[in-house]
């Protein structure tokens, strides 16, 4: 399949030569793989078909052209198949590209959660809140509601207070909601600055691109037999959270897709996690299950959740190595022993060895967002952002920076039902958007891992895009009838449909654990806040419902 790819991705001419070559030899027709378009149309590069290449009567002269010209091409074309055949068999994993598909068949209803976990009502709660709102997301529902738990010397009861909350939650959710996905946003200040079908457009093609890479660096016979198959997206970061380099969740952590940053972005981070109900709950059951082996001033929910990850990596490069034919394991051992490549299966100092154990106890379907496209989180001290207009001619304006489809299609950034005293005309490439200044990636979400940058905040709040119109969106966003979150195509071309799971005439607010509904008014309309979050001088919001 691989060599078929390959085959497909030359250039026309490339291919034509190819072509021509293997006719020759043959001495009458032969076909190479084609492409096969949106509709299912089959047709090369060109929307031709191959030829049949004729051969007439000649002189002696064009027999001996045409012999030498069969020579050339044979050799050009043994050649050029031994080249991909070796590239395919032993280069690295190369990117795969999500094409946009049509739908297929009927809509799958699912609903949408969103969990904050939060201990308390402040300022950037607040913005967490707005924001989401705002631009369509379901309110989120708060867990781990208790201010008692910021004092420092309770962090680590803390971070078990919310990994208990997150599963006690997943586990409320009625079995028959397994598909419906869980979006868990997890910094000191959380802001959403794209719309929720740009966000799950995303999630679903980094699923199906990390599938594409499972099958390829696994193999697919193993990813079948063992039952393989990535369905939950984690942020990234670069550094390792253990701070251990014997521990797999520093080790035995894959490399860095192709297209992205080599070696960057390979860790697991807390900051955005997204995957069905019954993806996740296990992940957290099992969180809770190492936390109960700990000393409680040792349970980290960073370091916890980096461990899972990297003893799942290291247990599918156990199947991997499992399925290996002999000659390519010995091959493998051979270049690992001279230092050609690291292996996270080598025996090295102070790393505990590890053997294959059956069922895939530690399979958990999580990969990561190495792109930071889902979400960015945003570590103290770490310059890293940068505001951005997209508009041709801006400043600063380059083709790297050039809006992905997903966002340019999406709902525009200031559509209301009522359209009064905002800038409808304005697209998403008019508006300023947070971006990751490493890559020029413009993350769905932005999250601030420390509560004490306040002043950063501050600053980054007054360029987001909707804050300087915050108290008229929000206005449409209370106004704004029971609709669909969002409406995407799932990984196999199906259209997705995602609501909220609690269609209520409530808005304006947040829900707690027990279902509870926060009013604005009740949490977020202090004298303070207000100012924060709006800065317009009006006041306090008040709800424009009758």
């Amino acid at each position: 399949m691989r060599t078929m790819n390959a085959l497909l991705s030359l250039p026309s001419t490339l291919r034509r030569l190819l072509q021509a070559s293997l006719e020759r030899r043959g001495n009458g027709r032969a076909y190479l793989p084609v492409s096969q378009g949106p509709d299912g149309d089959v047709a090369d590069e060109e929307g031709e078909k191959a030829e049949n290449v004729g051969f007439g009567r000649s002189t002696r002269v064009q027999e001996v052209q045409r012999a030498l010209g069969r020579h050339r091409f044979a050799w050009f074309g043994g050649l050029l198949v031994c080249v991909l055949l070796v590239t395919t068999l032993f280069s690295p994993a190369t990117p795969f590209h999500h094409q946009r598909q049509r739908p297929t068949g009927e809509a799958h209803a699912h609903f949408l959660y969103l969990l904050k976990p939060a201990s308390h009502a402040d300022d950037e709660f607040c913005k967490t809140v707005l924001t989401a709102e705002v631009l369509g997301y379901p309110p989120p529902w708060l867990l781990d509601w208790d201010r008692s738990l910021d004092e420092p010397a309770r962090t680590s009861e803390r971070d078990l207070a919310k990994m208990t909350a997150i599963r006690d939650y997943l586990e409320n959710i009625p079995q028959s909601k397994g598909d419906s996905l869980v979006l868990l946003v997890d910094g000191s200040s959380s802001w959403f600055q794209l719309r929720p079908e740009v966000l799950l457009s995303r999630y679903y093609r980094i699923i199906d691109e990390a599938n594409q890479r499972l099958n390829y660096t696994v193999g697919e016979e193993a990813v079948e037999a063992e039952d393989l198959q990535q369905t939950v997206v984690f942020s990234a970061q670069n550094h390792c959270v253990a701070n251990a380099a014997n521990k797999p969740s520093c080790y035995a952590v894959p490399p860095t897709p192709p297209g992205h940053v080599p070696d960057k972005n390979r860790r697991l981070n807390t900051g955005t996690a997204i995957g069905p109900v019954k993806a996740m709950l296990p992940i957290f059951q099992r969180a809770i299950g190492k936390a109960d082996g700990m000393s409680s001033s040792d349970i980290d929910y960073p370091s916890i959740m980096s461990e899972i990850f990297g003893e799942q990596e290291l247990q599918r490069a156990l199947i991997r190595n499992q399925n290996l034919s002999r000659w390519r394991a010995a091959w493998e051992s051979f270049g690992s022993q001279l230092g050609l490549w690291d292996s996270v299966l080598a025996p090295r100092p102070g790393r505990e060895a590890v053997g294959y154990r059956e069922g895939t106890p530690d399979e958990f379907g999580i990969t990561l967002d190495y792109g930071n496209e889902l979400g960015l989180s945003i570590a103290p001290d770490a310059n890293v952002l940068a505001s951005k207009n997209h508009a041709p001619g801006s400043a600063g304006d380059t083709s790297a920076r050039k809006l992905p489809n997903e966002v340019t299609s999406s709902t525009p950034p200031f559509w209301t039902i009522s359209g009064y005293g905002l800038p409808s005309e304005q697209t998403w490439a008019d508006v300023n958007l947070l971006l990751d200044s490493r890559t020029d990636s413009v993350p769905a979400v932005i999250n601030f891992a420390s509560p004490n940058n306040d002043n950063e905040k501050k600053s980054w709040w007054k360029k987001l895009w909707l804050q300087p119109h915050a108290r008229t969106l929000y206005d449409s966003a209370a106004l704004m009838p029971g609709m669909p979150t969002a409406r995407v195509l799932g990984v196999n071309g199906t259209e997705q449909v995602f609501w909220k799971p609690k269609t209520t005439m409530e808005k304006a607010g947040a829900r707690a654990q027990n279902g509870g509904w926060m009013a604005w008014d009740s949490v977020c309309n202090g004298e303070g806040t207000v100012r924060e979050v709006f800065g317009d001088g009006l006041g306090a919001w008040k709800d424009p419902a009758p």
